[in-house]
């Protein structure tokens, strides 16, 4: 399709310097805050590459293994990927508003990226290194290849969109939905219908397979574990009436997006589909197929089962950030007093909420009990390491290579792990730990530090262990110097795991040899 020309830079752009500004300040948390749970969780998968994992794909772990193998078991170094992906994704914003529309100013693009720094979502995905850092980078790769092939005719992109789609899809299962997406797009967009019949998508649907084709036989290998959690897991039944379901979704859209943000993208997001069909201009509604679907979609799931967690429509929201600056500028309402004055207020609001933030991330100044702040994810958890060494020094085992770790719970295992340097495995869930292959012979016959929840009954763990004997020492992570309750847990030492045994023990037993249930087809791991 054709496209107006390019226009040329108009004026200084303030919402770049702005939004580098942000985009830059993320390395500060990332150097300083401890690690939160779940990148503790993807780092002890990092130390056992494998093609795949209980609960994701393995993109996250492949990363944090490469940039940790650069600088080292780094709290920087684990989120380096993050940073990476964050600005990838933002380079990749700027790319596509720029290829979609040239006749706007540069300041629109700008917009884009600025919007990106002004959502809670992105910038998390750029801090803290989950499953979702990846996905967002290669969805975004996934919306301008897609772009250029719109505005360009040339095939060659699809291959392109068919690459990214796969490493998207190796990054989170969710990423699948790109497919019903831009299959909808080119079904119902008549000048696109053509690529049906042509060789170059389905060379990218080929080479998408190719490289999500690990996935598939690692979840066949161990009797489609992974499929099986991740669909149970999004489409379980829940009692909660729908309407209060659908409310809560709501709301987490408007905390993790920021109000005053999500407001505008959906405003002007509607706005950009009336325009797409008004106008007819693919543009927009190739930005609004690969946006508010996936989100409305995500809807649909928490109306028909459980909440969706607020970031799962994460993707879509690329798509939705494009679409609204588009939107704004096509339809002339950048020009209308009103307008700039709605969405002025709303983009500052977001800003200032954004900035707060970033400074309580650092030094903590709103006024959130402790309990209540979602930062408290970031608490002192090196202090767990020092609590298994002290463990270790009343056993007078100062220099453990035989010792390993168990937990009741798996983030606090994490943590233990990476803060302590010792391995080990959260024995009442198992299957989590298949990249450790046989952990029952890989641990049986060693001693173990215990890491259990304060409630939690120790005789439960008896008949695992030749023998078993609490340690004076309690573990209580802090943040912002007040105690987390709900971390509380005490240590226990362990001497002679029998690598098997019925968990949890039946009272008054005091050993066990029986074996865990084996899953795992071909491996002998999990349970």
């Amino acid at each position: 399709m054709t496209v107006p020309r390019r226009t040329a830079f108009r004026g200084p752009d303030w919402t770049a310097w702005v939004a580098l500004a942000l985009a830059v300040e993320l390395i500060l948390p990332a150097a300083r805050l401890p690690l939160a749970p779940d990148e503790a969780y993807y780092w002890y998968w990092a130390q056992y590459p494998a093609a795949g994992y209980f609960d994701h794909p393995p993109m996250v772990a492949w990363i944090i293994a490469v940039t940790t193998g650069l600088g080292g078991d780094h709290e920087f170094w684990v989120r380096a990927g993050a940073l990476a992906c964050f600005a990838g994704t933002l380079v990749l914003l700027f790319a596509t508003l720029r290829r979609l529309f040239p006749e706007l100013p540069r300041q629109a693009a700008w917009l884009v990226v600025l919007g990106a720094n002004l959502s809670l979502l992105f910038p998390g995905t750029g801090l803290v290194m989950t499953v979702d850092s990846p996905l967002v980078l290669f969805w975004a790769l996934a919306l301008y290849a897609g772009a250029r092939v719109l505005v360009e005719g040339d095939g060659r992109f699809w291959w392109l969109f068919g690459a990214a789609l796969g490493a998207a899809m190796l990054s989170k299962y969710t990423a699948v939905l790109l497919v019903p997406c831009i299959l909808g797009f080119v079904l119902v967009t008549p000048a696109q219908r053509r690529w049906l019949t042509h060789r170059d998508p389905w060379i990218g649907a080929l080479l998408a397979l190719a490289l999500f084709s690990p996935v598939v036989y690692w979840n066949w290998r161990h009797h489609w574990i992974s499929f099986a959690f991740q669909l149970s897991h999004g489409f379980r039944a829940e009692s909660q009436p729908v309407t209060e379901r659908l409310l809560e979704y709501l709301g987490l859209q408007l905390g993790i997006v920021s109000p005053g943000l999500w407001l505008l993208l959906a405003g002007y997001g509607a706005a950009g589909l009336w325009l797409a069909l008004r106008q007819r201009d693919a543009r927009l509604g190739y930005l609004f197929a690969l946006s508010w679907p996936v989100i409305l979609f995500f809807a649909w799931t928490t109306a028909v089962g459980d909440r969706a967690e607020g970031n799962w429509p994460a993707p879509g929201y690329l798509g939705a950030l494009v679409l609204a600056v588009a939107a704004w500028y096509r339809g002339g309402y950048h020009l209308r007093r009103a307008h700039r004055a709605v969405g002025g207020t709303l983009v500052g609001l977001s800003l200032a909420v954004t900035l707060a933030l970033r400074v309580h991330m650092l030094h903590p100044v709103l006024p959130v009990p402790p309990g209540d702040d979602p930062l408290r994810e970031f608490a002192s958890w090196p202090t767990i390491g020092q609590a298994v060494r002290k463990a270790l020094t009343q056993a007078d085992d100062r220099a453990p290579p035989g010792r390993f770790l168990v937990s009741d719970r798996g983030t606090r295992l994490a943590e233990a792990v990476f803060y302590s340097g010792i391995h080990g495995i959260d024995l009442t869930r198992p299957e989590r730990y298949l990249f450790l292959g046989d952990w029952r012979g890989r641990f049986a016959g060693r001693d173990a530090v215990l890491i259990l929840n304060a409630w939690t009954d120790p005789d439960q763990y008896r008949c695992l262990f030749r023998r078993m004997v609490p340690t004076a020492i309690e573990f209580v992570p802090e943040y912002r110097g007040r105690p987390l309750e709900e971390y509380r847990s005490r240590l226990y030492l362990g001497s002679g795991f029998f690598g098997g045994g019925v968990f949890p023990c039946e009272p008054g037993a005091t050993s066990g040899r029986g074996a865990l249930p084996t899953r795992s087809r071909g491996s002998g791991t999990g349970s």
